[in-house]
Parts: structure tokens; sequence; C-alpha cells
């Protein structure tokens, strides 16, 4: 059962996920979705009462922001790797012109990519560099998602 889930509900569950701009609330959403579908699987029912990571531990799964991380940071490496004419690598370093309204910037992909490098001590210039080579941009991904030690 748990490799239908895997194969079928987590990976449409997943789709685009690379792409998402991450709020609490999503992550939330997308967490406790996965924690039902664990707790049918092991049919666990009411009064029956299990910790979350137990339930990770018990079925081998990492949390979904985990998850939904390291994909993130996959899929940049994998663009970042492209032609310097790729739409899409040109689109990671757009930046567009004109003045921006009062207030608070809005959190957007791009700046959630900044802040998770920056809590690793790396700028994107690094990120760009690494990225060229796989066996080092598997490190910095591992550095920046680290796995819990629940699921190789």
């Amino acid at each position: 059962m748990l490799r239908i889930f895997e194969t079928n509900v987590k990976s449409v569950l997943l789709y685009g996920s690379e792409t998402w701009k991450q709020t609490k609330e999503s992550e939330h959403d997308a967490q406790v979705f996965v924690n039902k579908c664990l707790r049918q699987i092991l049919q666990i029912r009411w009064p029956e009462k299990i910790t979350n990571i137990e339930l990770w531990e018990r079925t081998n799964q990492l949390p979904i922001t985990d998850t939904i991380r390291k994909r993130k940071w996959k899929w940049v490496g994998h663009i970042l790797r492209r032609q310097n004419s790729n739409i899409t690598k040109n689109a990671l370093d757009w930046n567009p012109q004109g003045k921006r309204r009062r207030g608070r910037p809005t959190t957007t992909w791009r700046r959630t990519i900044e802040s998770e490098l920056k809590a690793c001590q790396l700028t994107w210039a690094e990120a760009r560099k690494a990225a060229k080579d796989r066996p080092k941009w598997r490190t910095v991904v591992e550095a920046l998602c680290p796995s819990r030690g629940l699921k190789d």
C-alpha cells in the first residue's frame, strides 16, 4: 500500500512542487494530507494516538517540506547546468525593472531560494558555480536539505 502511495498519490501531490513559493500554510496543508493518508494506510483510528514522527518512522517517510525542498534544489541545479541561452535559466536571473509598491516586499520563490542559501552561508554566484560540478552540487543540496535520519 505504501508503494502505491509513493508512486501514485505522492507523485501527483508533488507535481511541480519545485516551482512553488512555499508558505507555512501550503506546507501545513500538504503535510496534513500526507499524514492523513499514512494513518489510513496503517489503519490508525481515532482512539489510538501516534506522533507524526513515529508515523514517519514506521512508513520510512520524510516530512513533506524536506521532500519539496530537496526536489526544488535538485531542479535548481538542473536548470543552472543548462546553456546560457535557455529561457528557464535566464528566468532565474531575471530582475524586473521599475519601482515596487510601498511596504514590505512580497516573499517570492527567488527570495526563498536566496534566504535558504544565506542560511548555509552561500551566495547565488557560489551556487551557480557549484551546480556545474554534479558531485559538489549533491553536497550543496545535502547541506541545504539535511535528511533528519528518517530515510535514505
